[in-house]
């Protein structure tokens, strides 16, 4: 997940900033608008979750998440109006699976160690997947290799839903569905 929010957050209006010379203003502007629209969804995305059970939840907007990662791929020139569709459109799918993401963390974790357990494997994630996103983001776009960032957040996305069905069909699912 970390891949994601950090390609959204920093690699994107980065490489807006830096390497197609965006106005920053409107970059502000469009990515805390992404913010506005995650804070807004969230409880719908929890509601959706309540409804249809967490798993299939997290399975459907992990897929999706898979198609999100090529949106990166569209926005491939300076074009405001492209990068506000990138991090509106796309953005809205990486804030539906933030929404879901700490539950998710959480059932996988037995009750003796579910603190430690997020907390060392939230840290691991955010240090190793979501610190490198932006910087291999811009990277490959800079060395006309982009079509590799989305291929890497979508296998790493279809692992996450493997791991997590692995799990559950083994028992480790500790918090019910």
């Amino acid at each position: 997940m970390q891949i994601a929010n950090y390609a959204w957050n920093a690699g994107l209006p980065n490489l807006a900033n830096g390497a197609f010379k965006e106005n920053s203003t409107w970059v502000y502007g469009i990515t805390t608008l992404m913010g506005v629209i995650w804070i807004v969804t969230a409880p719908f995305v929890g509601a959706f979750a309540d409804k249809i059970r967490p798993s299939r939840a997290f399975t459907l907007l992990r897929l999706l998440l898979v198609a999100c990662f090529f949106l990166t791929l569209v926005y491939s020139e300076k074009s405001i109006s492209t990068f506000f569709f990138v991090m509106v459109f796309g953005g809205a799918i990486v804030g539906f699976n933030m929404a879901l993401y700490n539950f998710i963390a959480t059932t996988l974790m037995p009750r003796a160690v579910r603190t430690t357990g997020i907390a060392v494997g939230y840290a691991l994630g955010v240090s190793l997947f979501g610190g490198t996103s932006p910087y291999l983001l811009v990277w490959l776009q800079h060395a006309q290799m982009a079509w590799m960032f989305p291929v890497y957040g979508s296998v790493i996305a279809v692992l996450s839903v493997v791991v997590y069905h692995l799990a559950k069909k083994r028992g480790h699912v500790y918090i019910g569905d």
